[in-house]
């Protein structure tokens, strides 16, 4: 889909983990760190909301929280996102409205496997 992301609404994230070095720097650039937690938080300024949280463990970062939506949010699912969360192990379940309510979908995600189901 071409249009935007009005709702990223996760349904469940479950040792939901993507290695670190998956996060390409020249979509990202340098992620915030707390070196007290381990918490990581990556943001591209490729859609008007684009960010992953979670806390760094071994090389991986473990999920807890994920945004993608606003302005240019389905090009950056169709040309970064969808890339980036096909290289994760656990599950996420994520419903997303695009544009204006136009679809709604159900994101399935598992070891990397993706599936979508229109709602």
């Amino acid at each position: 889909m071409s249009y935007n992301i009005d709702d990223f609404k996760v349904k469940k994230l479950e040792n939901f983990k993507i290695a670190l070095k998956d996060f390409d720097k020249k979509i990202f650039g340098n992620p915030e760190f707390d070196f007290e937690t381990n918490e990581i938080k990556f943001e591209s300024y490729e859609c008007e909301v684009c960010e992953f949280k979670g806390v760094l463990v071994d090389g991986y970062v473990e999920l807890n929280k994920i945004g993608i939506y606003g302005e240019g949010s389905g090009h950056f699912m169709a040309e970064i996102g969808d890339k980036l969360l096909k290289k994760s192990t656990g599950t996420l379940i994520a419903r997303l409205v695009w544009e204006e309510g136009d679809s709604v979908e159900k994101l399935t995600i598992i070891d990397g496997v993706e599936e979508r189901e229109e709602l």
